[in-house]
C-alpha cells in the first residue's frame, strides 16, 4: 500500500511528540512492506494532487486533524481520486481554552510581561471561551465531514469532541492511542534526577509550575537535581525566576534528545495545561522513570494509574504535587515499585505491535 503522511512541520523526531509519532509509524509501516511518502508544510492543492498521482497514493494520513485549512487542502487534492483521508487529532478537544488556564497569583509571579498577562486574562473570560469553543467546534465538524476517519488518542476525549462539533453520527470517529516511540536499549542505574521535558511555553506547558514545585522540595533533597529539557520563549523567564527565587540544583539542557536522559531519570514531571496524549509520560514509564502530572487532560488516566504507576495530582494543586514528588524522592523502595509497575502498564497498553494492529484494522476498511 502507498501511504502519504502529512505534517505541518518537517518530521524531526527530537522536535516534538507529533513528529516522533509520525516517524515511528512511518518506519513501522515501511517495515511491513508499505511505501511511505512524507509531505510537510503548506502547498497548493494542485501540487498536492500531482504528488498523489506521482506516488500513486492509496491512503492519506493527516497528522494535522485539528487544522481546518490544511485538512481542506488535502481533501480538495484527493477529490475524484478515491483516496481515503484519515485525520489524526493530536490534541484535547478543549485545548483552545485549556491553554490559558492560570490564576491571578500564578500570572503575577510568572515573570511574563504585563502585556502577556493581560492577554492571558482576556482569554480566561467566559465570553472568549464560548467563542473559541464554538469556532473550533465548527472547524472540527468540517474536518470530520471531509475525513473518512478521525482518530482521537483516548476514548475519554470522544464525548467532548462530539459535543463541541455537534456531531450525532460517530461512525467515522475512532480511538487509537499513541504507540511507544522509544524503547530502552539497556538498563542503567537510576540517578537522583527529576526530569522535565517540554516546549518551554507558558500557556500550554506551564513550566512556571515546575519551578514552584521545585521550590517546595529542593532544600529537603540537596543530592537531587532537576534537569529541564526543551526550548521556547519562556526559557529566559525561567532562568530569571530561578535566580530571583534562589532555586538550586536545576540544569537547563536545551533542545536535546530526551531519549538520552530517560534511562538515568528516577522521576519525570509534567505540568501542562493541556495535552493530547502526554507522550513524555509513556516514554518515561517505558524507561522505568515514575511519571507525574496534573489531572489536566483526559488521556493522563490512560497512561498513569494514580498511586500505582505514578501520580495524577488535582489541577493545579502545587503543594500536593510537591508532597507527592517528595514522597517519591524520599522512598527508594516506592520509586522502584512504581517504576516497575509503570513500565509494565505502558508496555501492555501501548506496545507498537498492538497499536499498529489497530491502525491496520482501520486501514483495511478503506482498501
Amino acid at each position: 500500500m502507498n501511504l502519504l503522511i502529512y505534517t505541518r512541520q518537517e518530521v524531526i523526531p527530537s522536535r516534538g511528540g507529533i513528529e516522533r509519532v509520525a516517524k515511528t509509524l512511518a518506519d513501522a509501516w515501511a517495515s511491513e512492506g508499505h511505501s511511505v511518502s512524507f509531505l510537510c508544510g503548506d502547498h497548493p492543492s494542485a501540487d498536492v494532487r500531482q504528488l498523489l498521482n506521482d506516488h500513486q497514493v492509496q491512503l492519506i494520513i493527516n497528522h494535522e486533524g485539528n487544522d481546518l485549512a490544511r485538512t481542506q487542502v488535502l481533501y480538495e487534492a484527493a477529490q475524484g481520486l478515491s483516496i481515503p483521508l484519515i485525520s489524526l487529532y493530536h490534541f484535547s478537544p478543549t485545548y483552545s481554552v485549556d491553554l490559558f488556564r492560570a490564576s491571578w497569583i500564578d500570572l503575577f509571579h510568572s515573570g511574563l510581561s504585563w502585556g502577556s498577562i493581560l492577554s492571558v486574562l482576556m482569554r480566561n473570560t467566559s465570553l472568549y471561551r464560548r467563542r473559541q469553543l464554538r469556532y473550533f467546534g465548527h472547524c472540527n465538524a468540517q474536518i470530520y465531514a471531509m475525513s473518512d476517519a478521525v482518530v482521537l488518542l483516548s476514548e475519554r476525549q470522544c464525548a467532548a469532541y462530539l459535543q463541541l462539533a455537534g456531531i450525532t453520527d460517530a461512525s467515522r470517529l475512532h480511538c487509537i492511542p499513541n504507540l511507544l516511540t522509544l524503547q530502552p536499549t539497556d538498563v542503567q542505574p537510576k540517578q537522583k534526577t527529576v526530569l522535565y521535558v517540554a516546549r518551554l511555553t507558558f500557556a500550554e506547558k506551564r513550566p512556571d509550575l515546575m519551578l514552584q514545585i521545585w521550590a517546595h522540595v529542593y532544600r529537603q533533597f540537596p543530592d537531587w537535581q532537576l534537569k529541564v529539557i526543551g526550548e521556547g520563549e519562556y526559557r529566559k523567564v525561567m532562568e530569571r525566576r530561578v535566580a530571583t527565587m534562589g532555586l538550586e540544583h536545576i540544569q537547563f539542557l536545551g533542545q536535546v534528545d530526551a531519549a538520552n536522559y530517560y534511562p538515568e531519570a528516577s522521576i519525570v514531571c509534567m505540568t501542562s495545561n493541556s495535552e493530547g496524549f502526554g507522550l513524555v509520560l509513556s516514554e518515561a514509564a517505558a524507561h522505568q522513570a515514575v511519571p507525574m502530572c496534573f489531572d489536566s487532560f483526559e488521556s493522563a488516566r490512560d497512561i498513569i494509574v494514580d498511586g500505582e504507576t505514578g501520580y495524577i495530582v488535582p489541577t493545579f494543586e502545587v503543594v500536593r504535587y510537591a508532597d507527592r514528588l517528595a514522597r517519591l524522592m524520599r522512598d527508594e523502595s516506592l520509586r522502584k515499585q512504581m517504576a516497575t509497575a509503570a513500565c509494565l502498564h505502558v508496555n501492555e497498553r501501548f506496545a507498537p505491535k498492538q497499536i499498529l494492529a489497530r491502525g491496520n484494522q482501520l486501514f483495511s476498511k478503506f482498501l
